[in-house]
């Protein structure tokens, strides 16, 4: 969880719009 929360961060502070992506990603993980 710990690092899905640092992903998230990373993702907000980059401003990268990668919402497809990363809910793939998350869909993934699950």
């Amino acid at each position: 969880m710990h690092e899905l929360q640092m992903i998230t961060n990373a993702v907000i502070e980059a401003g990268v719009d990668i919402a497809p992506t990363y809910q793939e990603y998350f869909e993934l993980c699950m």
